[in-house]
């Protein structure tokens, strides 16, 4: 606002300007402050001044609540090599997960081919396993036979035992069944030359046979047996030829004569294996 437009607006009208130069300079001012409007920016200047102390305040503690700024500094670049530091391991571990990849994907077919070969050897072990249970068991059940094979080879020695023992009996059936015929004769052998501890005896009924019996008899020579003679009529016949048992006991059936005339025991001789059509050895049993 210019001086005149001052003067039009506000002392038109005044008829004195006599109160203003009565004023004092503070006090003329003031008063000019007002009217102009100043007071308000003294106001607003006020204002700004009280925000200004207080963003300084604020700035102030702020300030003080902040760390060093090289302590900061130096912690920035900590951080920022740890970053680096982190990048690279992670570059590495990837550059490692990668190459791992590699080789995995290289040894994943070897890998399946191992687990497939673990699959046969544990369906090999368990066969095997199973058939060392099948072995145990059969093995158990062989020794189970063996023993009742021994058993039953203990009960056949011993029957054979008893059918040596009782073999005798047959004899003395047979002897019985003869000395029960009326007809029978008994002829008694006592050793020669041949068999000198021998003794022996036939029973002899015409028309049904004889038996003869003979104990002490050595055994023949090898190649040869013994054999018994008997006389119908005038020629010798071989009743038949035997080997003693290991006891020196001899036993021998002899068959009836065809012609049913009466028969005379001769004597046992030794003779070859193959026979003989008359006696032509020595001489090991004879009638008393």
């Amino acid at each position: 606002m210019s001086r005149d437009e001052f003067f039009r607006t506000y002392f038109t009208g005044q008829k004195e300007l006599a109160l203003m130069a009565a004023m004092g300079a503070s006090e003329r001012a003031r008063f000019l402050s007002k009217v102009l409007g100043y007071e308000k920016l003294r106001l607003a200047q006020d204002m700004i001044s009280d925000r200004r102390r207080t963003l300084n305040a604020e700035i102030t503690g702020l300030r003080a609540g902040m760390p060093d700024p090289e302590a900061v500094e130096k912690a920035m670049f900590d951080a920022r090599e740890r970053v680096a530091q982190a990048t690279n391991a992670a570059q590495t571990a990837e550059h490692r997960h990668t190459m791992a990849d590699s080789v995995l994907t290289a040894i994943a077919p070897k890998w399946e081919l191992a687990q497939q070969n673990r699959d046969k050897a544990q369906a090999i072990a368990a066969e095997i396993a199973a058939h060392e249970r099948e072995e145990t068991s059969l093995r158990r059940e062989l020794e189970r036979v063996a023993s009742e094979l021994r058993t039953i080879g203990e009960s056949r020695a011993e029957l054979s035992r008893l059918q040596r023992s009782l073999e005798p009996m047959s004899e003395l059936r047979e002897e019985l069944a003869l000395l029960r015929d009326p007809t029978t004769l008994l002829v008694e052998l006592r050793g020669q030359a041949a068999a000198p501890g021998a003794v022996g005896r036939v029973l002899w009924a015409d028309g049904g046979g004889g038996l003869l019996l003979a104990t002490q008899l050595p055994p023949p020579p090898p190649g040869k047996v013994y054999a018994l003679w008997t006389l119908a009529g005038d020629a010798p016949r071989a009743a038949g030829v035997f080997v003693p048992d290991e006891s020196g006991r001899a036993t021998l059936r002899v068959a009836a004569d065809g012609s049913g005339g009466p028969v005379r025991v001769l004597s046992v001789t030794v003779e070859p294996a193959g026979g003989a059509s008359a006696p032509t050895g020595a001489v090991a049993l004879a009638p008393r």
